[in-house]
């Protein structure tokens, strides 16, 4: 049999192995090319440095090249950042008016210190997510504050990434400078290059983190921080938050009792033995609460602005006078301002240089971030007072289930009673310590505000807060004397009432 040598007319197949190695050389020619051309427009944005000619329009350009090469090599569909906060506008004119950055004398360094429950994490999620400021020159090496309601969801990884700092987070800082264990360690010669290539660019820089609040206080941080800060070209200039003291007392006792009395904050699942004992009253005198109003406190806005002040007047008189014009404090009203509507916008719009960023921030929606559900903390005082007189039917069953006992417990108040918690019988402070709280409260905004200082305000504050019983706590020896609320915590069916 005659067999053919000629060419197979068997079907040729196209290998998948091919189309990847394709797609890869493809894919890797377009990288080059992105690398290629970054590294052009670095060589010339140099040059033109070296030659100290202005270099606004080259930092537009370098910009909207890299900007481009981003389009160009990724696409749209997979971008997980709110649009909304991103800058469409495409005049560029605000830079032309603009000083040259290589001409700027002096660089600043803004450190917001809190102190916790002054809005520092509403100031954070603005900074953290804001797009505006490196246009007027600003650079925010704070906390990334990614628990904001209303805004994009970034991952902690991405924005780390994004702003290219070795510092990455305020609390790591802190850290550090308590000389505490930090399994993340923080670098500080790192910082200090940082703050310098800064500095060398013209660039203002800022950070925020409320437990930095612990350098008012302790001399350790203090010094730590000082001896870097000192080393720094940059001029130095503290930031405070002014809270009316009667209202961060108030929101502090929230937060304090919710987070550590009662483990809210970290969702303690389960009661404990000792319940009652952690779940404090407004009125008991122990601990973090309201009673606790005097000088003692030294976390209070007023005691952080005020005890900073006099370390930092120490340190200029053991430098004999010499850097009075290095450090500084500035106060910023957490109850806002005719400018603005939100804290981080206020803190903005404050800065020196920075009206474009401003002006554009105002126009920014932000929710509230991490707003204290002071129902909660009610609905958990009369949970843990149930617990403490075995008033449930299966306590074995709702050991491990206080959260949805505390569900249970809303839903029957405001569903089943159709009052709200102010309606339940209530145990308040006396007229003698509200007293003492208004007096605080117009003494320390009359320090920390100076002819700023709004007293119809403050006192229209206090009075609604007083209407809206925000001084007060749920009376649970009465409540339990109700029948009906026995009757209620005492259900075979507890768990299923909501």
């Amino acid at each position: 049999m005659h067999t053919s040598r000629g060419r197979s007319n068997k079907p040729r197949c196209f290998k998948l192995s091919t189309l990847i190695r394709h797609i890869f050389i493809f894919s890797f020619v377009l990288y080059v090319a992105y690398v290629v051309r970054s590294f052009v427009i670095l060589i010339k944005f140099t040059e033109v440095s070296q030659n100290n000619h202005s270099f606004s329009s080259y930092i537009r350009e370098a910009k909207r090249s890299f900007m481009l090469n981003a389009t160009e090599l990724s696409s749209p569909s997979t971008s997980t950042t709110d649009s909304s906060l991103i800058s469409t506008d495409t005049n560029t004119s605000y830079l032309d008016d603009k000083e040259p950055i290589s001409s700027k004398k002096d660089t600043f360094l803004y450190i917001h210190i809190g102190p916790p429950k002054t809005g520092t994490t509403s100031l954070q999620c603005n900074l953290s997510h804001n797009k505006f400021l490196p246009q007027d020159s600003y650079h925010y090496i704070g906390q990334a504050e990614t628990r904001c309601e209303g805004l994009a969801k970034i991952p902690k990884e991405n924005f780390f990434a994004d702003i290219h700092t070795p510092l990455k987070s305020a609390k790591r800082f802190t850290l550090y400078l308590l000389g505490k264990k930090n399994d993340i360690p923080f670098y500080p010669d790192g910082f200090k290059e940082l703050l310098q290539q800064n500095h060398e660019k013209g660039i203002d820089t800022i950070i925020s983190g409320e437990y930095l609040e612990k350098i008012s206080r302790d001399d350790i941080p203090f010094k730590r921080l000082t001896d870097i800060l000192l080393e720094l070209p940059q001029k130095v200039q503290f930031v405070v938050t002014h809270r009316y003291f009667f209202d961060w007392k108030q929101s502090f006792y929230n937060w304090i009792t919710l987070v550590y009395f009662g483990g809210l904050g970290y969702k303690q699942k389960k009661f404990m033995e000792f319940q009652g004992e952690s779940m404090v009253s407004i009125i008991d005198n122990r601990g973090f609460t309201l009673s606790k109003i005097f000088a003692n406190d030294t976390i209070t806005p007023y005691n952080t602005w005020n005890n900073l002040n006099m370390k930092l007047q120490l340190l200029n008189k053991q430098y004999n006078g010499t850097i009075a014009d290095k450090f500084s404090i500035s106060v910023i009203n957490f109850h806002g301002s005719d400018m603005s509507k939100d804290l981080g916008t206020t803190f903005i719009c404050m800065l020196p240089h920075a009206s474009y960023s401003c002006n554009k921030t105002r126009k920014l929606e932000f929710g509230k971030s991490r707003p204290t559900q002071s129902n909660k903390l009610h609905s958990d005082r009369i949970a843990a007072a149930a617990w403490e007189e075995k008033l449930f039917y299966n306590a074995t069953a709702v050991k491990k289930k206080r959260n949805k006992v505390n569900k249970a417990i809303n839903h029957y108040i405001i569903h089943e009673l159709k009052v709200t918690y102010t309606d339940l019988p209530l145990e308040c402070l006396g007229d003698d310590i509200m007293n003492i709280l208004l007096n605080m409260s117009i003494r320390h905004g009359k320090e920390m505000l100076g002819d700023k200082f709004d007293l119809d305000d403050l006192n229209k504050r206090f009075n609604a807060a007083v209407v809206a019983k925000k001084f007060c706590s749920i009376n649970t020896t009465a409540l339990l004397m109700d029948e009906s609320w026995r009757q209620f915590l005492s259900r075979e069916d507890l768990l299923l009432s909501h």
